[in-house]
């Protein structure tokens, strides 16, 4: 499940990433015509970090972008080159789909945690219940109006 606490980081980044993609390599309005270019200015002072070092959202973006490209990336680039990877590179449902698998692997591990930690007597019994056939049926009886 994607819950939207785990979604607002990842459509901020992939946004950023979208967006300077296309004000660098221009506008695709139609797939059979060439892309309409905006000029360079706008593209080097809207997304560069360097020319626009007071930019708070470019800020935040640089400083979370390591640790999202570690998750987005395939795990054949080099560390060095991870975050330029997930700049150019990348495709946005492709890294999309790597944060949703990152994301459902944490909450998965964050829920073994807690119930061993809560209730030791009862993990032998999780695998069970996170199954598709056990799992379906017991939420929709949860969403049941008594």
């Amino acid at each position: 499940m994607y819950d939207p606490q785990s979604r607002a980081l990842v459509d901020f980044a992939l946004n950023i990433q979208t967006t300077s993609r296309n004000a660098i390599h221009g506008i695709n309005t139609h797939p059979h015509l060439p892309p309409t270019k905006l000029d360079i200015t706008i593209s080097e002072l809207l997304f560069s970090i360097d020319t626009n070092p007071d930019s708070t959202f470019l800020k935040r973006f640089h400083s979370i972008l390591p640790n999202l490209a570690s998750i987005a990336c395939p795990p054949t680039i080099p560390q060095d080159q991870l975050c330029q990877y997930f700049l150019t590179t990348l495709s946005p449902k492709r890294a999309r789909a790597r944060f949703r698998e990152a994301t459902a692997h944490y909450q998965l591990n964050d829920l073994y945690e807690t119930f061993s930690n809560d209730m030791a007597d009862h993990t032998h019994l999780l695998p069970s219940i996170l199954s598709p056939t056990t799992s379906y049926p017991i939420a929709g009886m949860s969403r049941l109006q008594i």
